[in-house]
Formats: structure tokens, C-alpha cells, sequence
């Protein structure tokens, strides 16, 4: 196996990008009850640390990340990321992943997104069409940050993105918003768990499937509503066109109110 992430951006931009370890990232995500987030932090040898400072505008970068598998024997590796936006700061993150063979990529990655600011996030997976991609996110929204991402599903037999977010300060905004483009036998699921957990905060999450062949799309979607956080506004939608009698498309919406 190889695996390789190329970064581009600004000038200057590596007073902040580094390669980082496993002991340096903040711990957003939750081993203990994930069982693919606790394989990564056992195997876990590398990753991207990125932090922006404060009210910087780091403009866009990119993170591709590039994977063969060893001939004749199974292949996984396991990078763990981390973002990290400063008071005021704005950046746009794009995210690419691709590769050759068959294997395993399960990365994890834990951002944060300080008082006032922005991250785009980006991600479009075209990975090799008998590869496994099981990825996991964990974002925090801090009070009027925002979180605006974008997510394509093109490549991998099996994929799954499985996103975390906690608005956790007072007019957080995430916006989560995805689409798959299926054939064949591929099978490729997005599950979202958004927390507000502070008032006034915005969430928007809509999802689209383009299913043929016998493809299976799945999107399951949770909102959660503390108790305290007065003034919610949670938004949800997901749409299929099915291009085949044996495609399928599973969705499972789901609303906890508290407050």
C-alpha cells in the first residue's frame, strides 16, 4: 500500500499545516462507542493537523489523498485529521480521495470551528470501485461559526460518511449537503447526527441520490434539540431517482426535541 496527501494553498501557508500524531489531536471523537473510530486510533500513524489563527483568511486548500493497494495481500491504513479555526478565522478545505486496487481507508477527522468562523468543507470520494471508504467527522461549532459543507459520493464499492455535529455556542450554523452517484453493485451511506445544543442555532442538511444499475443509497438523519437551546431551526431533505427497477434508496429521518 501506498497512500500519500498532497496540500495546496497560499503562500506562507505552511505556518500552520503540519503532519501531526494521534497524541497531538483534541479528543472530539468517541472511540469508546464507535468501533471504526476506536481501529483508527489503535492504527492510526498520521494525518493532517490544520489550524488557522485567529481572524486569518487562509483562502483554499487542498488535501488528496491517494491509495494503492499491495499486491496480492489486504491493504488498510487508517489517517487521523484535524482542523482547527480560530476566532474569526476563514477557510475552504477541499477534500479529495482516490486510489487503485482494493483496500480499506478509514479515516477520522475532528474539527473545530471557533466564535465567527467559516469553514467550506468540500469532500468528493472517487475511489477505486472494489475499495471499502468508512469515514467519520466530528465538527464543533462555536457561537456564530459556521460550517458549510458539500460532500460527493462518485467511487467505492461499500463507502459510508458518518458526520457528528454539535452547534455548541449561540447562532451556530451548519449546513451538511451531500450526493451520491451510484451503479452497479455499489452500496454508499450517509448518516448525520446534528446537535443543537445552544439557542438560535440553523442546520440544513439536504441529500440527493442518482442510483442505477442494482446500487444501493442509504441516508439516515438525526436532529437533536437540547432542552435549553430555544429557537431552533433544523432543516431536512433527501430525494432519489432511481434509473433502475433494482435500485434501492433507505431513508431513515429521525427528530428528538428536548426543548
Amino acid at each position: 500500500m501506498a497512500a500519500s496527501a498532497r496540500f495546496v494553498g497560499q503562500a506562507g501557508i505552511g505556518t500552520f499545516l503540519s503532519l501531526c500524531r494521534p497524541a497531538r489531536i483534541r479528543r472530539l471523537a468517541r472511540p469508546d462507542s464507535e468501533p471504526l473510530v476506536a481501529l483508527n486510533t489503535m492504527l492510526a500513524e498520521d494525518g493532517a493537523a490544520l489550524h488557522v489563527p485567529v481572524g486569518l483568511d487562509a483562502g483554499v486548500l487542498q488535501l488528496i489523498s491517494i491509495a494503492t493497494n499491495a499486491p496480492g495481500r489486504a491493504t488498510a491504513f487508517h489517517p487521523r485529521h484535524r482542523v482547527s479555526l480560530s476566532r474569526g478565522a476563514r477557510l475552504t478545505l477541499v477534500e479529495i480521495a482516490i486510489g487503485e486496487g482494493t483496500y480499506l481507508h478509514n479515516p477520522v477527522t475532528e474539527i473545530d470551528v471557533a466564535d465567527g468562523a467559516t469553514l467550506t468543507h468540500i469532500r468528493l470520494q472517487d475511489e477505486s470501485s472494489t475499495a471499502y471508504h468508512l469515514a467519520t467527522l466530528y465538527v464543533a461549532i462555536a457561537a456564530n461559526g459556521t460550517y458549510d459543507s458539500f460532500s460527493l459520493v462518485l467511487g467505492g464499492r461499500l463507502a459510508r460518511a458518518e458526520i457528528h455535529t454539535e452547534l455548541t455556542g449561540p447562532h451556530a450554523t451548519a449546513h451538511l449537503n451531500a450526493a451520491q452517484l451510484l451503479t452497479g453493485t455499489q452500496h454508499a451511506d450517509i448518516t448525520t447526527v446534528v446537535r443543537h445544543a445552544a439557542p438560535h442555532g440553523t442546520s440544513r442538511q439536504t441529500v440527493k441520490h442518482v442510483l442505477a444499475g442494482r446500487s444501493r443509497g442509504v441516508f439516515q438523519g438525526r436532529i437533536e434539540v437540547a432542552r435549553h437551546a430555544q429557537k431552533t431551526d433544523g432543516y431536512q431533505m433527501n430525494q432519489a431517482l432511481l434509473l433502475s427497477p433494482d435500485a434501492e434508496i433507505d431513508c431513515k429521518p429521525e427528530l428528538e426535541i428536548f426543548c
